[in-house]
């Protein structure tokens, strides 16, 4: 019997090198400790062990015996890389006739000798038989093309072949893991058209099926999908929806039977589940019947990211706000999470998967992962998989989909508290029921819509465009999102089929699997179906309310909880019936300090997430109450007892009398790092004040690197802490004060070297140097590669109730030598009230970097403190 996973943190954990079994446990001992739930095995670029050898599934149960052992779960990625289901090329190396299969089509000159898949007169559209015309006759013409790097996943063959390839081999060789240790496959990147693949999706089976319902041949109607003629708009729907069924039928249903029955989950996302529209139609049709039929819905954050995280400040993200530049694509961030998380309320347990944080380049901020994670969860998110934990950086592993939040970044000795705070959010928003009465129908003319120049927009289409193009339907849907998010008003997308196949009307409301809606609002009412149009009408006359969104004003819609002041249209609230109360979650997205009002019925607690704290109020936020930017917070049930004073809350304003604490010292915890690219001879100037004591390369047992006539040697068993990856040598006595030559015989990757020692500009362009430091920018002031700890020393004089940290990079805090907690991002603010005393008091702050100078080794980014501020609570006092 399967089991769902419990809310929390499963890492994707690229198996990237060569795998070894002392490391795997030391890494699981790392999750372990970091509060992950356990890890998702995934065969990655850079893997040195053959995918599904003997070795491999050695290497597997290794894990799974270890993660059995400190009470982790093991998920497994069901691919050699990605996309999910041909076995690293197996599948269709073994059976070429399965083959993934597209159709292009164009306006071109007909040619005898090659005739095209089918080709079409271009006035009357009627099939040409291209053997009995002229060469070169103007001609619509479709060819068919192979895919090799896929299978096609309208064959039911295909799964057949996949299941028996990869699943009955991990059955095979670990089934006494299975339902216990081993909880999930996990699949990734799906569909019936792959990634960056054009035309139309196309197989015999899709063919077969079509003449058996339709009595005709599909070649009768290509020119229908791809010019506007009387009857297209029905045609394209019925093209794709019978390509959506095939392939949930035939590819996705038989691996979730496969997995229930063998007692594991069936978890993971759609390709091109993020959009454009467009893409996703070609893709997979819709998405929402795919979440419905895994497990857990499961989506992807991939290219969802705004720079600025204002989620709901604007429908759309584009190139100026994505981290990666994907050309013009323009992406409704908001609508894929709430797709998932409908059907997680509607179908599921209330648990939605996302692999998180995806991609997002080794220069990334934690400041920016926590508020994404508080974002990703307020939206629905509660089993998150970070993309990804790297079994190692080395080698090609390094630049693969960067970057890896595991040991290779300075701070996850700091990560702790942050996945732990993640979780538990998560913990809290699945407790109790979504409160939504407001279901909100997803247009279904864009699949109508898909003709020729949506598919390759090159293509010169010869008559009219259709009416309104897919962008354009579907951008009225993407509207109403933000809209009722920004008025607060929970709510649940509702897919046409799906709705129309579970729906029950009656008693004025709209009953879809466990949610019951009063409201039903139409974002294309021009399209719906017959069987659609007769439950709706069902539902309004047994009193239920139908909102046309083109025409009607949505102003009537009651919000959930009523938050006035400036700006508080960009808090992202998501609120949960349990127990008889209301909970509500509430994160400042706006980018600025927010001072919302609020009147509650009776009583409540504002309980802080991070410091997991309550503070009690009555029917109203207390006077002043400020959330501030990327700030969060729940109200929740009135504590009998163990409500803080408010002075301990970062919610009330705080005395402006604030104060900067005196600094005596900063001092790096870790070995400054001079990196050296790729070059055959270089020449380095060691100053008297500089130790150069270590020097890390990859494979440098195998390099040939001199250091003035010496070879360098590794230290068996001594490496950067970054990774293993990075072997050390000792050349503490090779380097010589003065000018030092080195040479470069056989190492082609960069070598860094380590030491006591400051580097700054030169004509390398860097040298050794020396520089006093100073509160800014440390990477500017002589540790532009550091990697590691910094430790800033202060003093002041009195108590204080708060600490304020403007930094890049993630920070403990200690007073007294007390650890007061951990800094890693907005609002830059933590209580330090209990450890301070009168006289003097010592404020020491370990900040730690990320791993991106070191990695990368060339555009530093900047990091370190800039300001810290003491300041108390308006209620507060100073005692001097």
């Amino acid at each position: 019997m399967k089991k769902i996973p419990e809310t929390g943190i499963y890492p994707f954990w690229f198996w990237n090198g060569q795998i070894k079994e002392e490391e795997i446990l030391r890494q699981l001992d790392l999750m372990k400790n970091s509060g992950c739930r356990g890890a998702v095995i995934h065969a990655r670029k850079g893997n040195k062990i053959p995918y599904l050898s003997e070795r491999w599934f050695e290497l597997v149960r290794c894990a799974c015996c270890h993660a059995g052992k400190k009470g982790l779960k093991i998920w497994i990625y069901d691919e050699d890389g990605y996309p999910s289901g041909n076995a690293g090329g197996r599948v269709q190396a073994l059976h070429p006739e399965l083959m993934q299969k597209s159709l292009l089509f164009q306006y071109e000159g007909t040619d005898p000798e090659q005739p095209a898949f089918a080709a079409y007169d271009p006035e009357s559209y009627q099939r040409l038989d291209e053997t009995r015309v002229p060469a070169n006759t103007p001609a619509l013409r479709f060819h068919l093309k192979e895919l090799a790097a896929h299978v096609d996943t309208l064959n039911p063959l295909a799964a057949e072949r996949f299941l028996k390839v990869t699943h009955e081999r991990y059955y095979q060789e670990l089934h006494d893991y299975f339902g216990s240790v081993i909880e999930a496959f996990y699949t990734d990147d799906v569909s019936f058209l792959s990634c960056l693949t054009s035309g139309y999706v196309f197989s015999p089976v899709l063919e077969k099926e079509w003449h058996r319902r339709y009595g005709r041949s599909i070649l009768e109607s290509l020119p229908f999908l791809v010019e506007e003629l009387p009857g297209s708009s029905e045609i394209r729907s019925r093209y794709f929806r019978l390509a959506q069924e095939l392939f949930l039928k035939n590819f996705i249903i038989p691996q979730r039977q496969w997995c229930n029955e063998h007692g594991v989950c069936y978890i993971g996302h759609l390709c091109y589940d993020e959009g454009p529209q467009n893409s996703s139609i070609c893709s997979f049709t819709s998405a929402m019947p795919f979440m419905k039929n895994q497990d857990v819905p499961s989506i992807d954050d991939f290219l969802l990211e705004m720079s600025d995280q204002r989620y709901l400040g604007r429908p759309y993200n584009d190139d100026s706000l994505r981290v990666l530049h994907v050309g013009n694509r323009r992406l409704a961030s908001l609508k894929t999470y709430k797709q998932g998380a409908s059907i997680a309320h509607q179908f599921g347990t209330g648990k939605l998967s996302a692999e998180t944080l995806t991609y997002l380049l080794w220069e990334i901020s934690p400041d920016f992962l926590n508020l994404q994670m508080f974002f990703e969860l307020g939206m629905g998110v509660n089993l998150i998989t970070p993309h990804a934990f790297y079994y190692t950086i080395g080698d090609v592993a390094g630049y693969d989909s960067v970057p890896s939040y595991f040991f290779q970044q300075p701070w996850f000795s700091h990560c702790n508290l942050m996945f732990s705070t993640w979780t538990h959010i998560a913990e809290l928003l699945i407790q109790g029921n979504f409160h939504c009465k407001v279901l909100v129908l997803e247009p279904s003319g864009d699949i109508g819509a898909m003709c020729g120049k949506e598919v390759l927009a090159d293509f010169p289409m010869q008559t009219q465009e259709p009416r309104e193009s897919v962008h354009e339907i579907h951008d009225v849907l993407i509207r109403v999102i933000q809209l009722l998010l920004r008025r607060h008003v929970g709510f649940d997308l509702g897919d046409e089929v799906l709705v129309a196949e579970n729906a029950i009307a009656g008693n004025g409301v709209l009953k879809v699997g466990n949610m019951n809606y009063d409201t039903v609002i139409l974002t294309d009412q021009e399209h719906l179906s017959g069987r659609m149009r007769n439950i709706l009408d069902d539902f309004q006359k047994s009193g239920g309310m139908l909102l046309d969104s083109r025409n009607d004003n949505l102003d009537c819609l009651t919000p959930d909880i009523h938050l006035t002041g400036a700006g508080t249209e960009e808090i992202l609230v998501h609120t949960r019936n349990n127990a008889g109360f209301q909970e509500v979650f509430m994160l400042n997205l706006s980018g600025k300090d927010l001072q919302p009002e609020l009147n509650y019925e009776g009583a409540f607690s504002v309980y802080d997430p991070l410091t997991r704290k309550s503070f009690h109020a009555e029917s109203h936020l207390p006077n002043g109450f400020t959330l501030r930017a990327g700030d969060l917070c729940m109200l929740m049930p009135p504590k009998a007892d163990g409500d803080r004073p408010w002075t301990e809350s970062r919610y009330i304003p705080l005395d402006r009398g604030e104060k900067n604490p005196e600094l005596k010292y900063i001092r790096p915890l870790n070995d400054n790092i001079f990196p050296i690219h790729p070059r055959k001879n270089f020449e380095l100037l060691v100053p008297d004040y500089a130790n150069i004591k270590l020097l890390y390369a990859e494979k440098l047992s195998e390099s040939k690197i001199f250091i003035n006539g010496k070879a360098v040697a590794s230290t068996p068993g001594c490496h950067h802490p970054a990774d293993p990856a990075f072997e050390a040598g000792n050349v503490e006595d090779l380097f010589l004060h003065g000018v030092n030559k080195i040479l470069f015989e056989k190492s082609s990757d960069i070598v860094r070297l380590a030491g006591n020692f400051q580097v700054v500009r030169a004509e390398y362009p860097w040298g050794l140097g020396k520089m006093d430091l100073q509160l800014g920018d440390l990477s500017a002031q002589g540790y532009p590669f550091y990697w590691g700890a910094i430790e800033y020393t202060f003093t002041f004089q009195g108590s204080y109730d708060f600490v304020e940290v403007k930094m890049q990079g993630t920070a403990e805090v200690f007073v007294n030598g007390k650890s007061c907690g951990y800094i890693y991002g907005k609002p830059f603010l933590l209580f330090i009230g209990n450890a301070c005393v009168r006289g003097e008091n010592e404020l020491r702050i370990q900040l730690c970097n990320t791993a991106q100078n070191f990695v990368r080794a060339e555009s530093p980014v900047p990091f370190g403190i800039y300001d810290v501020k003491l300041k108390n609570n308006l209620n507060g006092s100073t005692c001097q």
